[in-house]
């Protein structure tokens, strides 16, 4: 083929034009996959944390003989700050930026994920939210977790 003056054929720059085109629906396709397998990730990881954070604020009140009786129902981003100078607390920082909120009137911790093409849920609905809540897990309020509220299957 003959070069003209810009150095590439009409054809052949038509040709490259169609294989980076290719490619790049092939990649968007696999770094979506990849983004939205890092948003569960970075999720799931937060809500350990948060746990974390409520055990050690259970251990704390316990050694100091005070009751567990104003945990249910708080917000579990708190714990993350009452853990001390730890890794914890670099880690609320990250986690914030999540989308993580707490809806005050029914006392749960809310997350709604950016990427759903791989979630699965039993609620109806457009808008799917995650949502987790502090409940005594013992009749007479000795225990306290974070429980999951809205089952989910992601991937």
């Amino acid at each position: 083929m003959r070069k003209d003056a810009f150095g590439l054929p009409l054809g052949e720059l038509l040709m490259w034009t169609v294989i980076a085109g290719i490619a790049l629906g092939v990649l968007g396709h696999s770094i979506q996959t990849v983004l939205e397998l890092t948003e569960k990730t970075a999720v799931e990881t937060a809500v350990t944390h948060m746990r974390s954070g409520l055990r050690l604020e259970k251990v704390r009140r316990l050694a100091n003989g005070q009751p567990l009786g104003d945990l249910p129902g708080r917000n579990p981003l708190e714990f993350l700050a009452s853990t001390g100078p730890s890794s914890l607390n670099a880690l609320s920082e990250q986690i914030r930026p999540l989308d993580f909120r707490f809806d005050p009137q029914r006392h749960q911790l809310v997350y709604r994920p950016e990427r759903q093409r791989f979630l699965k849920m039993q609620q109806s609905g457009a808008d799917k939210e995650l949502t987790w809540q502090t409940r005594a897990t013992q009749p007479d309020g000795s225990d306290v977790e974070l429980v999951l509220l809205t089952p989910y299957e992601w991937f």
